[in-house]
């Protein structure tokens, strides 16, 4: 099986490479695992960025290194959460790609372990966590309520839209991507524009605006520029050209976007589209190329333009676009039904679990090197 072959298949094992977002998942795979979940994964080509904790059992790619806790400590998912950012902040800066990362180094770094009376305090690192978990939910309520996603009732519309599918009635014609899309020339403004010193890897008030590049995950967003620095379009699509396993992704771009290289965005040739029809849109043109086009066989907008999507259409042969519009936000509905159940769930579960008095009275002492490694 070759390296390609291998994300072609769908299944239910992930696939962890030298990735470092999405936990280092790249794909899933039905293949049977290489390693036992429970473990903190790292790469021997990326920096910190790209170190993470394994639930479930995987598929170890190429250059992936593992550190297996040792069953003295009783390590659980919380402490095991709280070790991986021990862990990066001790490897932070200190390795890329001509400076590798390896076992031997990793198992004589030192990482600072909260104690109490002179021992490694695992209960302070499991109430900790929890604490992060229940603020990080409770961001998630505040946005929710704020962006008015908390509401999941379906309209009249949107449960025709999901009913005329289940029920097999939505009729699809095929279009030609390139009678549909053209290609945006896109540059950059500034003239001394440097990407060392004017991009960040984080939005920030100074770094506003998104630009694309060839990458999976993060809605193909790696970096942020500054206000004025490129040209921006948004309502867009954007294509992934290049790159080993990110050639022929493809993302919605609502907002203004930019772009810095080995990837590029389309707009419609007739009409701005709606944020849920961008959406639809991206869903199938992957589906048409994404297969199609690899690191050696790259997703040029010559070729990408030639290859054809199904759309849903009218009586009339025409593309349906309100039924995509309403088709997705009942999806995006539907989803929300479960973040909001989770988060309910989440929050009442904390408030029950949760000790922060007995967390709060632990004391933190730094300089103990880890037995974990």
């Amino acid at each position: 099986m070759t390296n390609l072959d291998l994300f072609k298949n769908k299944g239910d094992i992930p696939v962890v490479t030298n990735s470092s977002v999405e936990n280092g998942i790249t794909g899933y795979v039905n293949l049977k695992p290489t390693e036992k979940g429970g473990i903190v994964t790292y790469s021997d080509t990326t920096t910190d960025e790209g170190i993470f904790y394994q639930p479930y059992d995987f598929v170890g790619y190429s250059h992936v290194q593992g550190v297996y806790p040792l069953k003295t400590y009783n390590w659980n998912e919380d402490k095991l959460l709280y070790f991986v950012s021990l862990f990066k902040k001790s490897a932070k800066g200190r390795f890329d790609y001509a400076s590798k990362f390896n076992r031997a180094i990793a198992k004589e770094m030192l990482v600072n372990l909260p104690t109490f009376n002179g021992e490694p305090s695992y209960f302070y690192m499991e109430q900790y966590i929890s604490l992060l978990e229940k603020e990080k939910m409770l961001q998630v309520d505040k946005f929710l309520k704020d962006s008015g996603l908390n509401d999941t009732t379906l309209t009249v519309e949107e449960t025709a839209a999901l009913e005329k599918f289940r029920n097999g009635e939505v009729k699809f014609v095929e279009r030609k991507i390139g009678d549909l899309f053209e290609k945006v020339k896109l540059g950059i403004s500034n003239p001394n524009f440097n990407k060392k010193t004017d991009l960040s890897a984080c939005k920030d008030l100074e770094h506003p605006i998104p630009v694309i590049n060839a990458k999976i995950g993060d809605n193909g967003i790696m970096y942020w520029a500054k206000q004025g620095d490129f040209e921006t379009i948004s309502k867009c699509i954007d294509v992934i050209q290049n790159g080993a396993i990110a050639t022929g992704k493809v993302y919605a771009q609502p907002q203004e976007t930019g772009v810095l290289w080995d990837s590029y965005l389309i707009k419609h040739v007739k009409t701005t589209l709606e944020d849920e029809q961008l959406f639809f849109f991206a869903t199938v043109i992957e589906k048409s190329i994404r297969l199609k086009f690899y690191y050696d066989c790259k997703a040029y907008w010559n070729e990408v333009k030639e290859e054809f999507i199904m759309l849903p259409c009218t009586l009339d042969n025409d593309i349906d676009y309100t039924f995509m519009q309403h088709f997705i936000s009942a999806w995006e509905k539907l989803v929300m039904r479960g973040v909001v159940k989770y988060k309910d769930e989440m929050l009442n579960a904390y408030d029950k679990a949760l000790d922060f008095a007995v967390a709060a009275e632990q004391m933190l002492n730094y300089g103990q090197k880890s037995e974990f490694l």
